[in-house]
């Protein structure tokens, strides 16, 4: 027989055609097609058509033309002998009195539902069917749609620790996750770092830096005078003896530069050697003193110096050199003592470097002497270190005199006071010159006198008679002529 599955009649079955009911037939015409109305079951004569029953569903009496369809998730059970319900999960009936499972990612909470739901966001289904609910998603894992059919975990660098999640949280700086699923974060170990969100691995600290602490987002630069050559590490080191780290997040270690110097392993940095001390080469562990004769005056030096002309050191470790006392010199640079000066010079004030010699027609014949002596009269001085020499007869020598003098005779003779002076027969010689000069230039004098008068009075005459004579001529046409010229 045939089933008609998605019918139910709402009264009792009749004969369309001879408007018997159907309880009323008789077993001959029974049974050809089966229908189930409310909760009865009719047997209907064979020669009641599909079409007769389809044609009559919107009749609402109680006949054969009352069927309707089995409402939304129900079935025709013939089991049952009634529209049955969908149950949990079954979703809407079909033919041949199935209902079609829910898919994964949708759940039928309750029977007769016409349609499967969404699992929500956060909720999955596990790839299940024919599912009442919804799981919530579990720690680690998430669903970000509706109607996911599983929930997916945590990718690398996500974390989440609650159930029914829809996203998964990034690790924050400093955290880690390195495999999916996750549902906390790891911290970075000590040497190591996470500088941003997510991080799916953590990063050694590179050289040059450390970090003792877990967790951390940022490795620390190695203070001054530390170093740190390795990555990954959770301190920095010391620098031995010698060396040094001027700045921080220092790789290395560095020499310590001439004039400086570090005596032991530490995080100190090299110092400046003091005055009075030198290292002369790079990574000395030490300073030496300077020796004698020589200085530094400033801090850090590389080198001492030779003291200078006119100064000298005695002992090591000089920080300056000292100046020679009055009368005292060095003449050589680097010197530990002073000498005296020698005799023919003389120093005066210890602001003068080196001796100075005498001056011509002075002389000393001492050392350290801190002036000379002036050569006295009646004697010259040849050498201003040996002593004074008298004067021979007939010479003469003035005080500072480096050598006699001699009067040219008969005309000068010696003088001890004034040297060469006229003698007596020179001095009248010459007077009597003077004597006969003036006579000569007497007569001379009046002759010229004389002279001048007679010639005076040759001219007067003429002139007497010149101005007697007109100033003009008589005639009218001559020019005016001056007399007497």
């Amino acid at each position: 027989m045939k089933v008609f599955t998605n019918y139910k009649f709402q009264g009792l079955v009749s004969n369309k055609s001879t408007g018997k009911e159907a309880a009323h037939l008789s077993l001959t015409q029974i049974l050809s097609w089966l229908f189930l109305c409310s909760s009865y079951l009719f047997y209907v004569s064979a020669f009641v058509s599909e079409n007769d029953l389809l044609e009559a569903v919107n009749c609402t009496g109680k006949h054969l033309n009352s069927c309707t369809p089995c409402d939304p998730g129900t079935y025709a059970d013939l089991k049952l002998e009634l529209c049955a319900c969908c149950t949990n999960g079954k979703g809407m009936c079909y033919e041949e009195g199935n209902c079609t499972p829910c898919k994964p990612g949708y759940m039928q909470p309750k029977a007769s539902q016409s349609t499967c739901e969404k699992c929500p966001r956060g909720q999955s289904t596990s790839n299940q069917e024919k599912s009442v609910n919804c799981t919530l998603c579990s720690p680690g894992h998430f669903a970000e749609e509706e109607g996911s059919p599983s929930c997916s975990p945590c990718p690398e660098g996500f974390s989440t620790n609650k159930e029914g999640q829809f996203i998964c949280q990034p690790c924050k700086k400093g955290l880690f996750a390195n495999s999916t699923g996750q549902t906390n974060c790891f911290r970075c170990d000590p040497g190591e770092f996470c500088p941003k969100k997510g991080c799916t691995a953590c990063s050694l600290c590179p050289k040059g830096t450390y970090t003792n602490k877990t967790g951390t987002s940022e490795c620390t630069l190695c203070w001054l005078g530390s170093h740190q050559q390795k990555e990954g590490q959770r301190t920095c080191q010391e620098c031995p003896a010698g060396f040094e780290a001027r700045i921080e997040g220092a790789k290395n270690c560095t020499g310590c530069k001439p004039g400086m110097f570090k005596n032991e392993t530490g995080f100190d940095l090299c110092a400046d050697c003091p005055p009075g001390f030198n290292a002369s080469v790079a990574n000395s562990t030490y300073c030496g003193e300077c020796p004698k004769g020589y200085y530094s005056s400033d801090y850090g030096q590389a080198q001492c110096f030779a003291c200078n002309q006119g100064s000298y050191c005695d002992h090591t470790g000089c920080s300056t050199c000292r100046s020679c006392p009055e009368g005292m010199e060095a003449k050589n640079f680097g010197a530990v003592n002073c000498t005296e000066c020698l005799p023919g010079t003389y120093k005066k004030d210890a602001s003068t470097r080196l001796c100075k010699k005498c001056s011509p027609g002075w002389y000393n014949t001492e050392k350290g002497q801190l002036q000379c002596k002036e050569c006295p009269l009646g004697y010259f001085c040849p050498r201003t270190d040996g002593p004074p020499i008298p004067c021979s007869p007939g010479s003469y020598c003035p005080p500072g005199s480096t050598s006699m003098q001699w009067c040219s005779s008969p005309f000068f003779k010696v003088d001890e006071r004034d040297g060469c002076v006229p003698t007596a027969e020179f001095i009248a010689f010459v007077a009597s010159l003077c004597v006969v000069a003036a006579i000569v230039g007497t007569v001379i004098g009046v002759k010229l006198v004389r002279s001048h008068r007679s010639r005076s009075h040759s001219i007067l005459p003429k002139m007497e008679i010149s101005e007697r004579q007109p100033l003009t001529s008589t005639e009218e046409s001559a020019p005016p002529v001056y007399a007497g010229l």
